[in-house]
């Protein structure tokens, strides 16, 4: 399952309580398959959050060494190599003036912005301007693996 969450952070859940090990790859690491090794709750979820840029990223989980598909996730694409892959997509986050313009959170002072109800993932997300953003860009800016 993945969710992005309304401070930007992409969050990936994975439920397998009976694994030992559980990493996260995709083409925002490379493939590698050590590069974001996932927490365990003590409810069987194994759980990491990344904050990426805005874009579509093709990712798998590891378990124990297998590959799983995320069928909960943004849908599937085939790879040039032939294999499938789950496919997360970022959103951008819309800056403080679009969500006033938009009246999303109008009449709120810009500190309370990032408590607004604004979900990026709804079905009729809001428009954004352009703004001079890479939204091809493919970094990850910051790993938060809980």
């Amino acid at each position: 399952m993945v969710e992005q969450l309304p401070g930007g952070e992409v969050e990936f859940r994975m439920f397998r309580p009976a694994a030992r090990r559980v990493c996260l790859t995709g083409d925002f690491t490379g493939w590698k398959e050590d590069a974001l090794p996932m927490k365990q709750t003590a409810e069987g979820w194994w759980i990491c959050r990344l904050r990426l840029a805005p874009g579509m990223y093709q990712f798998q989980y590891l378990v124990d060494g297998e590959r799983y598909l995320d069928y909960a996730a943004f849908g599937l694409d085939r790879a040039a190599t032939g294999q499938w892959n789950s496919v997360v997509r970022v959103n951008p986050l819309p800056a403080a003036a679009d969500r006033e313009a938009e009246g999303v959170c109008a009449g709120l002072p810009h500190a309370a912005f990032a408590a607004c109800a604004w979900v990026p993932n709804r079905a009729d997300p809001p428009t954004f301007s352009a703004n001079g953003r890479n939204r091809a860009a493919r970094s990850v800016r910051a790993v938060v693996c809980q």
